[in-house]
């Protein structure tokens, strides 16, 4: 299987693959229109331009909402000191692999967490924020965005506790064309796992999936 050989050559990072899965959609595709989604997708698929923060922005004294960058960059030195193994499941239109590492650039492999970032002052009102709790303690907190054009539709951070028990986050992003889906979750000291749908108007969707494990 063409997939398997690719991911056998050489441990990918997340955004790698994503990166290599567009390559190869311009490559299969012939379709002028379905080549410009592809470009789309190489373009935003580190940060979207609709969420970046205004270079006049003032920066807050406190966080404005949870601070993911903030959090994630913590995960990634406690990663790279710890240097778990991980074992990760990476599947792309139904066709699997395993792969087994111990030498993960963590920084690199948990960048598309990072992106996801929502905490940043211009958009103070671009998010509703509802908690719960339990006996007193809180549960979680949720993020929703008010309007469709920002990447990160939600976030949900979820405690045990006082400390942080799970992240689940949802980003979107669009064209005239392609619309492109990520369905994100971390799990501190078990994993992560991401599922990625890209649905073109004129091709079938994709599907990539993985599922990692520290060890």
């Amino acid at each position: 299987m063409p997939c398997s050989r690719t991911l056998k050559a050489r441990h990918l990072t997340i955004e790698q693959i994503l990166l290599s899965i567009i390559y190869l959609n311009i490559m299969i595709r012939i379709s002028y229109a379905l080549i410009v989604a592809a470009l789309f997708f190489a373009a935003t698929a580190c940060q979207s331009p609709l969420q970046e923060e205004p270079q006049n922005a003032v920066t807050a004294a406190a966080p404005v909402f949870f601070d993911l960058k903030g959090y994630m960059s913590e995960q990634v030195e406690g990663l790279k000191a710890s240097k778990p193994r991980v074992k990760k499941r990476v599947s792309i239109n139904g066709k699997s692999e395993e792969q087994l590492s111990d030498d993960i650039n963590f920084e690199e492999e948990l960048a598309i967490f990072i992106n996801s970032d929502i905490n940043k002052p211009a958009w103070s009102d671009k998010y509703s924020k509802d908690s719960s709790f339990s006996g007193g303690q809180l549960q979680n907190i949720r993020y929703l965005a008010k309007e469709e054009n920002l990447k990160t539709q939600m976030m949900q951070v979820s405690f045990s506790g006082s400390a942080v028990s799970k992240i689940e986050l949802k980003n979107r992003a669009s064209a005239a064309i392609v619309t492109a889906e990520e369905t994100m979750t971390y799990t501190p000291g078990k994993g992560y796992s991401i599922i990625y749908k890209e649905m073109p108007v004129l091709a079938e969707a994709k599907n990539f999936t993985v599922e990692a494990v520290f060890e």
